[in-house]
């Protein structure tokens, strides 16, 4: 027990080392702003605060922790001061927007030119900022854009992210036909789920749904934003990405990222059933519920299933190393 605290006591010396921090703490720096300048931008919303950039940050850690050893940090003059040029340009940016209002400006080009969401427009250019500074940041620290492949999975994030804006700004609703199947799946189980259980559900449509709660009615329309289809295809490709780093046979990689691929799906259903659940029985104000539980609920389910993963191979790997020991020393007695 005390060797397992030593070692957990380890693990959390070598996540705030002197060298982590000084890495994480610019990406970490225009966050910060926001929050202190406005707290209520600070949501995790997929569509609707920048809380969910902080996993941009958390993959950038994850990955800085896996490839630390073989990284080196530039100390030259002009790479200091191209790393300051960005962290000052980024803070400029938000600051610039959010505490002088001009992100009606963006809102306003978007209308120019006919993109009918200007929340998830305006968000998108932020992912997109937000993602170039990643990748100065990462390629002015160590030796270039070379070194962006030990950091592909916030940077699939924050493009991803960027490109489900983006779609959410101009095909809002139902438009978007090609995943339209998949919303009527997700609905079909989530309605079965809360049927299973008792509650009585009328369906108005293929995508307007009228629950009978304790506080009466609750109509709840899903289109594809709502259901989190392209947020879903960005878990994966982060679940995919990770499986291609480890270092295990190829039919273990493909086992893990159907089994990752299955598992985010059924999360993003139970997601749905207790958004509404929730809205039903627990409060009708779905806003504060519906801005967390989505976010936390994949967060959580990545790093579950990534520990599972790693701690299965490494359990692996030592029961491996210490059956070839086993039969080395039976040869050399015999």
């Amino acid at each position: 027990m005390e060797l397992r605290k030593k070692k957990i006591i380890e693990k959390i010396k070598r996540i705030i080392s002197s060298r982590t921090l000084f890495f994480i703490l610019p990406f970490l720096l225009p966050l910060l702003l926001i929050f202190i300048v406005n707290p209520e931008l600070f949501i995790l919303g997929w569509n609707e605060g920048q809380g969910s950039m902080t996993f941009i940050v958390l993959f950038i850690l994850i990955e800085w922790l896996d490839s630390r050893n073989k990284l080196e940090f530039k100390k030259s003059r002009r790479s200091v001061i191209a790393r300051l040029f960005l962290i000052f340009a980024m803070l400029f940016y938000f600051t610039f927007l959010y505490t002088f209002g001009y992100h009606t400006m963006i809102a306003s080009l978007g209308k120019m030119i006919n993109v009918p969401g200007d929340l998830s427009w305006t968000r998108m250019w932020d992912y997109v900022i937000y993602t170039f500074f990643v990748i100065g940041m990462i390629s002015f620290s160590f030796n270039g854009p070379r070194d962006l492949k030990y950091f592909p999975t916030p940077i699939v994030y924050a493009i991803g992210m960027a490109s489900i804006l983006l779609l959410d700004s101009a095909l809002p609703h139902s438009q978007l036909g090609i995943f339209e199947g998949v919303v009527s799946i997700i609905i079909f189980l989530v309605v079965s789920m809360l049927g299973y259980i008792g509650v009585r559900i009328n369906i108005i449509d293929e995508q307007t749904l009228v629950i009978w709660g304790k506080k009466g009615t609750l109509k709840v329309s899903l289109y594809w934003p709502c259901v989190g289809i392209l947020s879903m295809l960005i878990y994966f490709l982060v679940i995919i990405i990770l499986m291609i780093k480890l270092d295990i046979p190829i039919y273990r990689k493909i086992m893990y990222t159907i089994i990752g691929a299955v598992g985010t799906f059924f999360i993003n259903v139970i997601r749905i059933f207790l958004i509404i659940y929730y809205g039903a029985f627990i409060n009708v104000n779905l806003r504060l519920f519906h801005e967390t539980i989505g976010e936390v609920l994949f967060i959580i389910w990545i790093v579950i299933f990534i520990l599972a993963v790693t701690e299965w191979e490494s359990f692996k790997r030592k029961r491996k190393y210490e059956f070839e020991k086993k039969v080395i020393n039976s040869k050399t007695h015999t």
